[in-house]
C-alpha cells in the first residue's frame, strides 16, 4: 500500500502554477539576453525598442515575484529580478540620478542629525540650520576663490604665451626703448611686438599684463613713475607705484586714429607728449585730459619721435605728401610758445634722444648722429661700424647712449666701441617663416590662439567646456541638481515615513524579513560613516597643516579635498594627490610662483607630504578608526570601485563601498535567519 502510495506520488503531474513559473523564468531569461545584448532601449537608428521599454522590466520584475513561491531553484528567479534591476538602474541612470542622490544626502543628513547631542528638537533644527550655512559659507568663499584664480591663471597663461611662447617660437622685432637711470645701473623698459619687459643687468622680466596683453608696442616712456606704451589702437599705462598693478588703456585721448607712435615726458611732473599718426597732444594732470599742441604745425602730420631736455621740447615729423619719408625736427624752447625748425639736412629721422651734457641724438636710415647745437650742424657719431645702418631705437641716459634697430641694441660711453646691449630673439621656427606652411602656422600662433585666449586662456575654457560635457552626460547639471534639491527636501523631512512606506510595499509574509535587512544595513552603513568621517577629519587636518606649510595656493581647500578623496577607496589617495598639484601648477600660472628650483623643491615637497599622509591613514589612522565599523576585504573593495567605474561612472566610484555594505549586510542576516 505504502508502495502504491509513494508510485502515485512520484507519477503527479506538474502542476499549472509551476509549469506557469518556468514559462515566466524562461521568458526573462530570453528577455534579459536580448536587453543585455541591445545594451540600450533604443536601435542603432535611435527609434524606441517597445520590448525594452522600461514598463515591460518592471512587469518582468512584478511577474518574478508573483510566480516566486513556486520554483524549486529559486536561486534562478532572484538572480534575473537582480539582472533587470541593474539593466534597468544603467539605462534609467539619467532619471534616477536625482532620487538616488536626494535620498543619499537625506541619509547623510538623517546621520549627522542623529549625531548632535541635542535632545529638544528647536536645538536639533538650529544645529542643522547652523550646519548647513557654515557648509554653504565655505562653499561660497572656496567657489569665489577659485574663480578669482582660474582668472589670474588666464591671465598668467596669457602673458606667458606673448612674453615666452611667441617669441622662442615665430621670433620678436625691437620696437621702443626707454631709460632709467637709476643708482644701481641703468633700468631698461623695452617693448617688443609681442610684449613689454624690464631689463636690469643680465635680467630680462616680463612686465605684459592686463590690458596689453597681444598689443605691438610702437613706443615707451617714464614719466612720474607711470610706464607708458604706445599701441596701434591707443595709449596704455601702468603705475610703478602700485603693488600687482596692471596696464589699462587711457581712454580719455581723444584720437580719430588711435595709433600712438612716441611718447615723452613733459616739462612738468605730470605734464605728458604723446605723437600720433595724426597729430601731436599734451597733457598737464597725468593723462586726464588732452589738448592738441600748435594743431597749424603737427595736425594731420605723423610723430616720428619726441624728446625732451630741460624745458626744450624735440619733436620729429614726417612729411604731409605720402610718398616723402623726409623727416623735419621741431624744437620748442623754455617757455616759448612757438615751434622753430631745426637744421635735418637730407637726413631720414626715425628716433631722438638726449644725452650728457645736453647733447642731441638722433637715429635716421643712414646711422646715429649728434647735433651740435653751437655750430648748427649734425656730426656722425664714432663707431658707425659697430652700430646697424638704419637706426630706429635710440635712448640715452648721463653716461650711456643705447642705439639698434629692430634686432639689436648697442650702447656707448663716450668711446668708439659700441658693446652689445640686447639681441632680439630670432626664434625656433624663422628659417621656415617665409614658406606657405610657415605663414599659415606663424599666423595661427600670432592671430587664432591669442585670439581664442582672450577670455581667459585657451586651457580655462578647455577645463570649462570638460567640465560642462561631464555634467551633460548625466542629464544636465543644473537639471540634476534642482531636481536633487527638490528629492533632498521631501526625503530629509520624512525619510522614516517613506521608508515605512516602502516596507509596506512588501507582502506580508516577508515585511519582518525586509525589516530585519534594512535594521541591519542601517546599523553597518551608520558604522561605517562614523568611521569615514573620523578619518575624512583627521586626514583633512594633517593635510591642510602640511600643504599650509610647503605653501601650495587653497592649501585649506586643497587639505579639504584631500581628506574627502580619502574616502574614495583605493584611488581616493592619488585624486587628493591630484588636486595640490593642480594647485601648484595653478599658482604658477597665475604668477604667485617662477618656474625654477623654489617650484621643484615645492613639488617634490608636495609628493612628499602625499606620501607621508597616506602612509599614516594606512598604518594608524585608518586601522584604529574602522576596526569598529563594517571591514570588507581590500581586494573586495577594488573590484567593487572598476566594476561600479565601469557601470556608473564616477557614482559608481563613489558608491561602490556602500553598496558592498549593504550587500554584505543582506547576506549577513541570511545567514543567520532561521531555515
Amino acid at each position: 500500500m505504502d508502495t502504491e502510495n509513494n508510485s502515485s506520488t512520484q507519477n503527479s503531474p506538474i502542476s499549472g502554477a509551476t509549469i506557469l513559473a518556468i514559462i515566466s523564468v524562461v521568458l526573462a531569461a530570453g528577455w534579459i539576453a536580448f536587453a543585455y545584448y541591445i545594451g540600450g532601449s533604443t536601435d542603432a537608428n535611435g527609434k524606441r525598442i517597445l520590448l525594452l521599454h522600461p514598463l515591460v522590466a518592471l512587469l518582468l520584475i512584478f511577474l518574478l515575484t508573483r510566480v516566486y513561491r513556486w520554483l524549486e531553484i529559486k536561486i534562478i528567479a532572484t538572480l534575473e529580478i537582480v539582472m533587470i534591476a541593474l539593466w534597468l538602474l544603467v539605462t534609467m541612470l539619467g532619471v534616477l540620478m536625482p532620487f538616488i542622490l536626494g535620498f543619499g544626502f537625506a541619509y547623510l543628513l538623517r546621520f549627522i542629525s542623529n549625531a548632535i547631542p541635542f535632545k529638544k528638537p528647536y536645538q536639533r533644527r538650529l544645529a542643522m540650520l547652523l550646519i548647513l550655512l557654515v557648509c554653504g559659507g565655505v562653499f561660497f568663499w572656496t567657489g569665489r576663490q577659485i574663480g578669482k584664480q582660474a582668472s589670474q591663471m588666464g591671465k598668467g597663461l596669457q602673458q606667458f604665451y606673448h612674453e615666452s611662447v611667441l617669441p622662442f617660437i615665430v621670433g620678436e622685432t625691437l620696437e621702443a626703448l626707454a631709460i632709467e637711470d637709476s643708482g644701481a645701473g641703468p633700468k631698461i623698459y623695452l617693448g617688443t611686438n609681442h610684449g613689454v619687459y624690464v631689463i636690469e643687468g643680465d635680467a630680462r622680466t616680463g612686465m605684459t599684463n592686463g590690458d596689453i596683453v597681444g598689443k605691438q608696442i610702437r613706443a615707451i616712456s617714464l614719466a612720474d613713475k607711470v610706464l607708458y606704451a604706445g599701441t596701434p589702437d591707443g595709449l596704455y599705462r601702468l603705475e610703478m607705484e602700485r603693488e600687482k598693478a596692471a596696464w589699462a588703456k587711457v581712454e580719455t585721448l581723444p584720437l580719430t586714429h588711435p595709433q600712438v607712435l612716441a611718447i615723452s615726458p613733459g616739462r612738468g611732473a605730470t605734464s605728458l607728449y604723446v605723437g600720433t599718426a595724426a597729430g601731436l597732444y599734451a597733457s598737464e594732470d597725468s593723462g586726464e585730459t588732452w589738448v592738441p599742441v600748435s594743431p597749424d604745425v603737427f595736425e594731420k602730420r605723423s610723430i616720428v619721435s619726441i624728446t625732451r631736455e630741460g624745458d626744450s621740447v624735440y619733436v620729429a615729423v614726417k612729411g604731409e605728401e605720402a610718398e616723402a619719408l623726409q623727416t623735419a625736427l621741431w624744437m620748442q624752447a623754455g617757455s616759448n610758445t612757438e615751434w622753430q625748425v631745426l637744421p635735418s639736412e637730407a637726413l631720414t629721422l626715425q628716433a631722438l634722444a638726449v644725452g650728457n651734457n645736453g647733447t642731441l641724438y638722433a637715429g635716421t636710415t643712414n646711422g646715429c648722429y649728434a647735433y651740435e647745437g653751437a655750430a648748427g650742424q649734425w656730426t656722425e657719431v664714432q663707431g658707425k661700424e659697430y652700430l646697424p645702418t638704419s637706426i630706429s631705437l635710440l635712448a640715452a641716459t648721463s653716461t650711456h647712449v643705447y642705439a639698434g634697430d629692430k634686432t639689436v641694441i648697442r650702447h656707448n660711453s663716450g668711446t668708439g666701441d659700441w658693446p652689445l646691449a640686447i639681441a632680439h630673439n630670432e626664434g625656433r621656427f624663422n628659417t621656415l617663416k617665409d614658406t606657405p606652411i610657415g605663414r599659415q602656422v606663424q599666423k595661427y600662433l600670432t592671430e587664432r590662439i591669442p585670439s581664442l585666449a582672450q577670455a581667459g586662456g585657451t586651457a580655462v575654457r578647455w577645463l570649462s567646456a570638460s567640465a560642462g560635457s561631464f555634467a551633460f552626460q548625466f542629464g544636465g547639471f543644473l537639471a540634476t541638481a534642482s531636481f536633487t534639491f527638490i528629492v533632498l527636501v521631501y526625503a530629509g523631512q520624512q525619510f522614516d515615513d517613506y521608508i515605512r512606506g516602502l516596507t509596506r510595499l512588501v507582502p506580508e509574509p516577508h515585511r519582518e524579513t525586509v525589516k530585519t535587512h534594512l535594521r541591519e544595513i542601517d546599523s553597518h552603513m551608520q558604522a561605517y560613516l562614523r568611521g569615514q568621517v573620523t578619518v575624512i577629519a583627521i586626514v583633512s587636518v594633517i593635510s591642510c597643516i602640511a600643504y599650509g606649510m610647503i605653501g601650495v595656493p587653497f592649501a585649506l581647500l586643497v587639505g579639504l579635498l584631500a581628506g574627502f578623496c580619502n574616502a574614495i577607496p583605493t584611488f581616493g589617495p592619488f585624486i587628493g594627490g591630484a588636486f595640490a598639484f593642480i594647485a601648484m601648477l595653478m599658482g604658477l600660472a597665475a604668477g604667485d610662483f617662477t618656474l625654477g628650483w623654489n617650484f621643484g623643491i615645492r613639488c617634490l615637497a608636495v609628493l612628499g607630504a602625499i606620501l607621508g599622509i597616506q602612509t599614516i591613514d594606512n598604518s594608524l589612522i585608518s586601522p584604529k578608526v574602522m576596526s569598529k565599523a563594517v571591514e570588507v576585504d581590500p581586494l573586495l573593495i577594488m573590484f567593487g570601485v572598476i566594476v561600479g567605474g565601469a557601470l556608473l561612472g564616477f557614482w559608481g566610484v563613489l558608491l561602490a563601498i556602500p553598496i558592498l555594505v549593504v550587500i554584505k549586510s543582506v547576506i549577513a542576516v541570511s545567514q543567520n535567519a532561521p531555515r
